[in-house]
């Protein structure tokens, strides 16, 4: 049987004197010239650190440890180095390992013919093989290997040193580099290249993308990307940087190619910050040279750029927000109709009142336009837009509600009192200065749940019995589309804005199924709106035109692994004007997405003609093998017969490198852009920085 010696050891070493050392072995002896051996299973444990080997002799005057292997060695970092002999100080910080293998947070193997502990920060190898790839007697030869004369490893800045190194791909040298300096494993924030990314454009041609990252600090930093294709030359700058109050970042790009004559840019900035008394600041700034560049470099699909700053605060009972911003658009067809600058602010405050809740609202919006000529509408319709107006609103509101309740029925008297002052400018039409919108309701509802073998249902049936009053010809800027959806089924007004207020009586009805199961939850919703009289509010193609809107039907269905969603708008005899459905389903080794979208067209409130839609998306990611995985996306356009868009990836996860291939098609509806095809590769080696390696056989490394 093992013998097993637990010794705390104080030896007549100083250094051993400060800090003792823990020793268990088979066999322990002290000679009388102080020479201290023990041999067998030993492990000696020290500040962290923890050594097994066959034999460890400490000799008191050199104060060295002299260990016959197999020797082991590993630290608190996650560090392990497997060696066969040692020359060691009592500390195990400095000395001479030889035969040596250090494996660094179980990432990244280096093999060495000697390796020298230079205190606890460096580690020194000479004649050294790295690698992260999965070596074993089934695959001798690693897909990659770094071969160099001396290695040095900086633990507390966690970078490894290569010097005269060569990179070897599957045996075979590709690379001679006089010095080579990567992150370890983990360290994601070392200077150095990134993962290039090789691209081919029918717009820019071929090319690669080489970004190089540059910490300035733990609190920012900048990365410099030049792309360089047959069409284009482009350098990329972002900046970051972490604030005690905040973060920001700014993106910004030159470029000279062959799309345009000229030179061509774009800045991307935003960030969020924290301000005094709960307030926080969100700031943007988005700008281009032209209306095709973000698209034509892959950097946004946005059909607008929006810049400005917004200050909000949320509380338990109010919210705060003011918000500037300037806009500007990227369709063609929308011309000057948007405006240029919009300014906002909110204020939202509830109470309690009466046994209920009182809601007081403050907002008010200002927008202006450059164009400066006013435009006389065609029959002085004061719905549509005008180009070159510009105006201000401020509103004031206040909501009121109380519940009864008895059994499962429960009963809200409603009230709304909503005042708006209108203020409007270059505009040939003419609108009332003033609005005064009361509003008085009740909301029924009646709950009933029945429990069954293995199930339990909830029906909810509910009416709204509402009136508003107002009426008169106003401005409506922010609420030119609405549709009817279950989430303004029983909303007081259904435009999503405040320029437009529904007036007249009405009834909104509908009615929730719900049952809930073990392995399923499904729910049915069915409902409408009825009026006495048709208000003329609405578009046609919205849904809620007329004196009954049409029939809103929305249904649910949730299971393990599938998800899906519908929504459809039909009309009394059965046609429909919208249907939208969505599925989901994630698997072990599958996830599939696919949507339908249909709807009519119709002329919205702004005068803008809204096209038909019928159009199909399909996303998804298919895992092929331990190694492989695939991804791909579609668009199909039904009355256009044909693909709007288009996507498939495959993606290569060894246990040592990366890699990426895509392919895209994509068609946009901006004029100034064109059907342009992306093909993108990378490659990256795992093991660095912050790409683990991922272990894909079962022989690995030793330890």
């Amino acid at each position: 049987m093992r013998a097993l010696l637990a010794l705390l050891l104080v030896l007549a070493a100083p250094a051993l004197a400060q800090a003792p050392a823990q020793l268990v072995a088979d066999e322990v002896f002290v000679a009388p010239d102080r020479t201290l051996t023990a041999t067998g299973r030993v492990e000696v444990l020290r500040d962290g650190t923890r050594l097994t080997a066959s034999s460890v002799r400490y000799d008191p005057d050199a104060d060295r440890l002299t260990i016959e292997g197999p020797i082991r060695i590993s630290e608190g970092g996650g560090d392990v180095i497997l060696a066969d002999a040692a020359d060691l100080s009592p500390d195990l910080r400095e000395g001479i390992v030889t035969g040596a293998r250090l494996v660094i947070d179980r990432q990244l193997q280096l093999a060495a013919a000697a390796l020298v502990q230079a205190g606890p920060r460096y580690t020194a190898l000479s004649r050294v093989t790295a690698s992260a790839c999965t070596v074993c007697a089934a695959n001798p030869t690693p897909l990659w290997e770094i071969r160099a004369d001396r290695v040095i490893q900086d633990r507390e800045a966690r970078l490894i040193y290569f010097r005269d190194a060569q990179f070897r791909l599957l045996g075979v040298p590709i690379a001679f580099l006089p010095a080579l300096r990567v992150p370890g494993p983990g360290n994601d924030r070392a200077a150095g290249f990134l993962t290039p990314e090789f691209r081919s454009t029918s717009r820019l041609g071929t090319g690669v993308r080489l970004p190089y990252f540059l910490p300035l600090g733990p609190s920012r930093d900048l990365t410099i990307t030049p792309y360089l294709a047959s069409g284009t030359r482009t350098v990329d700058l972002r900046w970051r940087q972490a604030l005690r109050f905040g973060t920001y970042r700014i993106s910004l790009g030159a470029s000279r190619d062959d799309v345009r004559d000229g030179p061509r840019g774009y800045l991307l900035a935003e960030g969020s910050f924290d301000l005094p008394r709960g307030f926080r600041l969100s700031a943007a700034a988005r700008t281009a040279s032209d209306d095709a560049y973000l698209a034509d470099y892959g950097l946004s699909d946005a059909d607008r750029l929006e810049s400005g700053f917004t200050i909000t605060r949320t509380r338990a009972d109010d919210y705060a927000e003011a918000r500037l911003v300037g806009y500007r658009s990227l369709r063609a067809s929308e011309g000057d109709t948007v405006p240029d600058a919009a300014a906002t602010l909110l204020y939202d405050r509830r109470f309690a009142f009466h046994g209920g809740d009182l809601d007081m609202r403050i907002d008010a919006l200002r927008y202006r336009r450059d164009l400066d000529t006013p435009v006389d509408l065609p029959g002085g319709d004061a719905d549509v837009i005008a180009d070159g107006r510009d105006g201000a609103r401020v509103t004031a509101r206040l909501d009121w509600a109380r519940t009864f309740s008895r059994g499962g029925l429960r009963v809200t008297p409603i009230g709304r009192l909503e005042a708006t002052a209108f203020g409007v400018e270059d505009d040939a039409a003419r609108y009332d200065g003033t609005r005064l919108a009361p509003t008085a309701g009740v909301d029924l509802r009646w709950i009933g749940s029945r429990a069954t073998a293995g199930a339990s249902w909830l029906v909810e049936p509910r009416a709204q019995l509402l009136w508003t009053g107002g009426a008169g010809d106003y401005p409506n800027e922010d609420s030119v589309r609405v549709e009817l959806d279950a989430g303004n089924l029983f909303a007081l007004s259904r435009f999503p804005g405040g320029d437009a207020v529904e007036t007249g009586a009405r009834a909104n009805i509908g009615v929730t199924l719900t049952r809930s199961g073990p392995e399923a939850t499904t729910s049915l919703t069915l409902g409408r709106v009825l009026r006495p009289d048709d208000p003329g509010l609405f578009p046609d193609g919205s849904g809620l035109a007329g004196r009954s809107s049409d029939w809103l039907l929305e249904t649910s269905l949730a299971t393990g692994r599938l998800a899906a969603t519908g929504r459809v708008l039909f009309d009394d005899t059965l046609e429909v004007t919208r249907n939208e459905t969505r599925l989901t389903y994630s698997g072990p080794t599958a996830a599939l997405t696919g949507g339908f979208v249909y709807a009519r067209g119709h002329r919205a409130l702004d005068g803008s003609r809204r096209p038909r839609v019928s159009e199909m998306t399909l996303d998804g990611t298919l895992d092929l093998t331990r190694t492989w995985d695939a991804s791909f996306g579609m668009r199909w356009d039904f009355f256009a017969n044909r693909a709007q868009e288009a996507r498939v990836g495959a993606r290569w996860r060894g246990d040592c490198a990366e890699m990426e291939l895509t392919a895209e098609r994509e068609f946009t509806a901006a004029s100034a852009l064109s059907p342009e095809t992306r093909v993108g590769v990378s490659f990256a080696l795992t093991g660095f920085g912050d790409r683990p390696a991922r272990r894909t056989r079962a022989c690995g490394p030793a330890g």
